[in-house]
């Protein structure tokens, strides 16, 4: 992971020993639902790795009431892979209490999947991990 002072070789480095990398914009504090917003940016070669650098670099994000800024952008590394595990940590009107969502579907992917795809329970860690792991195993 590379952070928003790195240079034009670092970012070099970085997409030749993954093959592919994610760019975020980052934000202070926590900032949800970047993917469905279009704010995370993919690439494979420095020409476009650089595009979304200046695309991302200042994007503002609405989210609710919430409107945020970014402040410079991170690099990270892809992994290649089959599936996408999408986990979330939210509150509840409906549990009055924290909730975690998990599913195997991936990020932006999965809001367009079904329900019977998603585990959604009340956030215990004992609970919590128990299930999801018996979810994955079924998956």
């Amino acid at each position: 992971m590379l952070g928003p002072d790195a240079d034009e070789d670092e970012i070099k480095a970085l997409i030749d020993r993954h093959k592919m990398i994610f760019i975020k914009p980052l934000f202070k504090g926590g900032i949800g639902k970047k993917g469905n917003a279009g704010l995370i940016g993919r690439a494979t070669d420095l020409k476009t790795a650089m595009r979304e650098r200046e695309r991302l670099y200042f994007v503002e994000h609405r989210h609710g009431n919430t409107v945020a800024k970014a402040n410079g952008v991170t690099f990270e590394g892809g992994v290649p892979a089959e599936r996408e595990a999408y986990f979330s940590m939210s509150d509840s009107t409906y549990f009055r209490a924290p909730t975690m969502t998990l599913t195997h579907m991936g990020g932006v992917i999965s809001k367009s999947s079904k329900r019977d795809r998603w585990h959604k329970c009340r956030l215990t860690p004992l609970r919590a991990s128990r299930r999801s792991i018996n979810y994955l195993s079924r998956a």
